[in-house]
């Protein structure tokens, strides 16, 4: 389950393009980490990747079955990166000025607001 206890939760490093992966840093079944969180002039910017094979769903089912799957998905992880938010603005006590979704199997970036 993405939001509950999980042993696979952790920072995983691959060295030859994702093929083989790595568990680098692991502190319990209940902590994870933020994909990427940077500094911008104007406050800090949180993404989130999500590696879905979108683009295999569309050519199974079709365009339209794709994009309601599309966003079941957004509204799953939704959560998520709004946690990721709040849990940054706590600890740093700065203002995140966008949060999202990042699929990379279709190159699309979702704002979380």
């Amino acid at each position: 389950h993405a939001y509950g206890p999980n042993a696979e939760r952790g920072v995983f490093r691959s060295i030859d393009g994702g093929r083989h992966w790595r568990k680098v840093l692991f502190k319990n079944d209940n902590t994870g980490a933020v994909d990427l969180a940077f500094l911008e002039d104007d406050g800090w910017v949180i993404a989130d990747y999500k590696t879905d094979r979108l683009a295999d769903t569309a050519a199974r089912r079709g365009a339209e079955r794709a994009r309601s799957a599309f966003d079941r998905l957004v509204e799953y992880y939704r959560p998520q990166v709004e946690l990721y938010r709040r849990f940054w603005e706590k600890v740093t006590g700065a203002s995140v000025k966008e949060s999202g979704l990042y699929f990379t199997s279709i190159g699309v970036w979702v704002k979380i607001s």
